[in-house]
């Protein structure tokens, strides 16, 4: 996931990257954060591949960001826009583009964390599917499609519907690009997609899965699962 910050003054941008950074490196997810007030550069991006970033940080008081935000929104709706503004009195029609969040204190640390979290989790959930890479592909697996997720050492398994794809992973990595509410680490080696439980057997802490599978819950997260299940339950 890669994340852009653009302001037209420079310490306010670097104040901001820093903030943004220290955001993603607390939550432990991987983005890549880039800086640039090059106008013309990021247009000449966004022309090349629209998708080129998946989270905006803009001045919603800024000519020149308003205009990328128009360019990028008219062409990309999954995209998440954080738009900063100080004075929110100056807004003009700034909700035309879809912001996700509007930060009006950028210098409390705070704020800027709450809309950092939101946008990654607010990209999560745009994208229903998991991409794998490997040496030969590049793959894309819808959620629906996957069963669990199986660490083997180095490499992680992912067991589907249609297929078995293996990639050099650690679980934990794989848990980060998951949405929550779908997928539940069960085991150190398991991550389980919860669409597909049809039973958890509390006595063998088992859970087993429609497709026939079963998979083990370790003691450390049983705890976790059951309280996911039990808030998940009628």
């Amino acid at each position: 996931m890669k994340v852009l910050v653009c302001l037209p003054g420079q310490d306010e941008a670097r104040m901001i990257f820093d903030h943004t950074a220290h955001t993603i490196k607390s939550l432990k997810i991987r983005c890549e954060v880039y800086c640039s007030s090059d106008n013309e550069l990021i247009r000449k991006k966004l022309t090349d591949n629209i998708y080129t970033y998946d989270i905006l940080i803009l001045d919603g008081l800024d000519k020149e960001c308003l205009a990328i935000a128009e360019y990028l929104r008219s062409r990309n709706l999954i995209c998440t826009i954080i738009f900063i503004a100080r004075d929110t009195s100056k807004i003009r029609n700034i909700f035309i583009y879809r912001p996700s969040y509007l930060v009006t204190k950028p210098e409390d640390g705070r704020q800027l964390h709450a809309a950092v979290s939101w946008a990654y989790n607010e990209q999560i959930k745009a994208r229903p599917y998991f991409m794998v890479k490997n040496k030969d592909e590049l793959l894309k697996i819808y959620h629906s499609d996957i069963l669990w997720f199986e660490s083997r050492q180095r490499i992680v398994v992912l067991h589907g519907k249609k297929q078995e794809i293996s990639f050099y992973a650690k679980l934990s990595d794989v848990h980060e690009l998951l949405p929550k509410e779908h997928f539940i680490r069960c085991h150190q080696s398991y991550i389980v997609n919860t669409g597909m439980i049809i039973r958890v057997d509390k006595v063998l802490r088992h859970i087993y899965l429609a497709t026939g599978d079963e998979i083990e819950i370790s003691k450390s997260y049983y705890a976790q699962v059951m309280s996911f299940m039990e808030e998940h339950a009628f």
